[in-house]
């Protein structure tokens, strides 16, 4: 209240030598590609500045014509410089204008009532952010500092909260009642509204990252716990916190540990939302997906993710097998069946037919289906026509000049409700390697190097395994789909569940029992060593470059506080 008083106070002495005529201030607010026209209220905001030896310690500024761009939602962002001071604690106040401000469209009333505004410590330079308020017509703003002050820019913005260090300058976002500019690691206010996110910015710095490898930086949002795993290239994750607040929590998000290895923690609107069809996909951390909850979803059949670390990688979600598979049976067929390889399946071979409960496609894949449909008038169904359009709004397909498809940048993994969760964790695992695989030709290397290098009684059950189990059904002699295969195997559990996956598992099904006895006894008596030997290298080579181990392609898991 004492600091209040103090502005108050000043407001009232400085407002008397505000301008009455329409004076252009140099300081112009940027919105988008336009410029809005700020008007100087008084001798210092003419040109943006408060001088060494001010009359005053204020700039004032109007908006005009432009001012319905000052709406609900948005903020207005200042870039502040602030000049040497030999004063302990110089301060600066940013605050609005409104209505009952101003006695004339230019000129300031003598007494301006009570103000929220942003204040701080005024020193080097900041960004600063205040939304506008619901519930009043902004018509300026102020800035007063206790020290020489130029305003860098200002700009139009969506209305954020947050603090970050991100960029050379200090960023400081505020709701529309203002607050204090103070140290990094603050708690964030939060909101209940669904279509809100939160951004939680990790460090670049390459020698904490290295020196804190694989270490745990925990939140609090909105009393639930968010465990963040610290990885190379991982700079954002992304977090919903509507999905996560509970009743009795306190609605902010806060850092618990791992202070120093956060830059930031940005809340603000999701843009764009596409709420009658998803073909924006929600970009989510995958130790999110499997979890969300299905009264989230933007439709009651289905929904769409983007993987945060990888964007041009989708994964669907279907509320059951029956839908999965109008989605994805015949691309099923088309890309990995043996004896259906290259073919579209009509629908009445189709329903005859097993498919698979989890799916897996690379770009090129899925360009040269949609392509062979093109070109033989085949009728797809709806949900392979919502596939087709999602996948060209997100560039996995284009579409040439001659409108015929080719393969853009990308996958796609699909899981569904209708899995147990454990399936679902281990599907996301599974599908997510083998989508790392489509995207990343050093990791296809890796693996050639670790497939050949396999001992080869134990390749040599996997291949008859696939070849002749059922569900299965793959095509052999396609190396680039057994290699691929063998990787995600090998991945889809942590290290110490590989040789019993193999011994335990697949050795004593009927199929490859019947038809290689001798093959399964070699698996079991070795207790599947050459499958684990195989697994170290793969599981080193994830760690190393992407922070993922065995049966894990998640950086993030939600925890009990």
């Amino acid at each position: 209240m004492k600091l209040q008083k103090m502005f108050l106070t000043l407001v009232c002495i400085v407002s008397l030598f505000s301008c009455s005529r329409k004076t252009a201030s140099i300081l112009m607010a940027q919105s988008g590609t336009a410029k809005i026209p700020l008007y100087a209220l008084n001798k210092n905001a003419i040109n943006a500045e408060i001088p060494k030896k001010p009359n005053s310690g204020y700039m004032y500024f109007a908006f005009d014509e432009f001012g319905d761009k000052i709406c609900k939602e948005m903020a207005l962002e200042l870039k502040l410089s602030f000049g040497k001071t030999y004063a302990e604690e110089p301060r600066f106040y940013f605050g609005w204008l409104f209505d009952e401000d101003f006695v004339a469209p230019f000129k300031l009333a003598e007494n301006l009532g009570v103000h929220q505004f942003i204040t701080g410590k005024a020193e080097k330079s900041l960004r600063v952010s205040l939304a506008v308020p619901d519930n009043k017509n902004v018509r300026g703003f102020f800035l007063y500092s206790e020290v020489p002050t130029i305003i860098d820019s200002a700009e139009i913005v969506n209305a954020k909260i947050g603090w970050s260090t991100k960029s050379d300058v200090d960023w400081f976002g505020f709701g529309a009642d203002g607050g204090e500019v103070g140290g990094f690691s603050k708690p964030v206010s939060i909101s209940e509204k669904p279509a809100m996110k939160l951004t939680v910015q990790l460090t670049e710095d390459t020698v904490l990252i290295s020196k804190y490898f694989n270490q745990i930086v925990r939140l609090n949002v909105g009393g639930s716990g968010v465990d963040i795993q610290i990885a190379p290239h991982q700079k954002n994750i992304t977090i919903y916190p509507a999905l996560l607040q509970k009743a009795d929590a306190e609605k902010t998000a806060s850092i618990i540990n791992g202070s120093d290895l956060v830059a930031g923690l940005v809340f603000e609107p999701v843009l764009p939302v596409f709420v009658e069809t998803p073909l924006a996909p929600i970009v989510a951390e995958p130790g999110f997906i499997a979890d969300w909850p299905k009264s989230a979803w933007r439709r009651e059949d289905f929904e769409v993710f983007s993987w945060e670390q990888f964007p041009n990688i989708l994964i669907f979600d279907t509320r059951d097998y029956a839908v999965q598979d109008l989605f994805f049976k015949r691309l099923a067929f088309f890309v990995e069946k043996a004896g259906y390889r290259g073919e579209l399946v009509v629908d009445s071979v189709l329903s005859f037919q097993h498919g698979f409960n989890a799916h897996d496609y690379r770009a090129e894949s899925l360009a040269d289906f949609f392509e062979l449909a093109r070109l033989n008038n085949f009728p797809l169904n709806e949900y392979e026509i919502i596939l087709r359009d999602i996948l060209i709004a997100h560039g996995i397909i284009t579409v040439r000049t001659d409108n015929s498809y080719g393969a853009g940048l990308g996958a796609l993994i699909s899981i569904s409700q209708e899995s147990s969760r454990y399936l679902r964790w281990k599907f996301i695992a599974h599908e997510g390697f083998h989508c790392l695989y489509f995207i990343n030709s050093d990791f296809r290397r890796k693996v050639s190097e670790v497939y050949d290098s396999c001992d080869k009684k134990s390749l040599e059950f996997l291949l008859k395994y696939f070849s002749v189990t059922p569900s299965l059904n793959y095509d052999i002699k396609d190396e680039y789909l057994v290699q691929n295969e063998f990787m995600a195997y090998l991945l889809q559990q942590p290290l110490s569940e590989v040789a019993d996956y193999f011994t335990k598992i697949i050795a004593p099904r009927r199929t490859i029992n019947e038809r290689f006895p001798e093959l399964v006894d070699y698996v079991i008596e070795t207790n599947g060593k050459g499958f684990y030997d195989s697994a170290v290298k793969l599981d080193r080579y994830i760690s190393e470059n992407w922070g993922f181990s065995s049966g894990r392609v998640w950086l993030v898991r939600i925890s009990k506080l």
